[in-house]
């Protein structure tokens, strides 16, 4: 099966969307599968720095790799404002999903929100966001600034 060759068109924001959604599900997937994983070593008595920072880098792998996939699959065409859009979208996606996990979790509010993200594992999440933003970009080597 042959891939489709990346226009050099704008792609429509559903595409994007499609391609984003596409993006994030496998990253969300290896995130919970993961999180278990790091629960077992947080309920063993390790460091929450540690159990995440040892999950980090399987989910960074999976994300570098569903995003070249995805923008391959769709054909996003390799101009860098389409890649971070694309990102963008992927990244609000994962952030909206682990938001709203914490919160089936935890007696969550909207102004405890930031406290978590001042920690260790915070900002492993942070970090971890900012990759998904620039991923689709990083995958390719044509990427262009138009």
């Amino acid at each position: 099966m042959s891939q489709p060759i990346p226009s050099r068109s704008p792609a429509p924001i559903g595409r994007l969307a499609a391609a984003s959604l596409i993006y994030a599900a496998p990253v969300l997937a290896s995130a919970w599968i993961l999180a278990g994983v790091r629960n077992f070593f947080l309920v063993a008595g390790a460091d929450p720095l540690l159990a995440a920072l040892g999950e980090a880098p399987a989910v960074a792998l999976v994300m570098v790799y569903a995003a070249g996939w995805s923008v391959r699959s769709f054909g996003i065409a390799p101009a860098l404002g389409q890649r971070l859009t694309m990102g963008l979208l992927a990244a609000g996606l994962m952030a909206t999903v682990a938001i709203l996990l914490r919160g089936v979790e935890t007696d969550w509010r909207w102004g405890a929100l930031g406290a978590p993200l001042a920690t260790g594992p915070g900002g492993v999440f942070v970090f971890s966001l900012l990759l998904a933003i620039v991923a689709p970009a990083l995958r390719e080597r044509a990427v262009t600034l138009a």
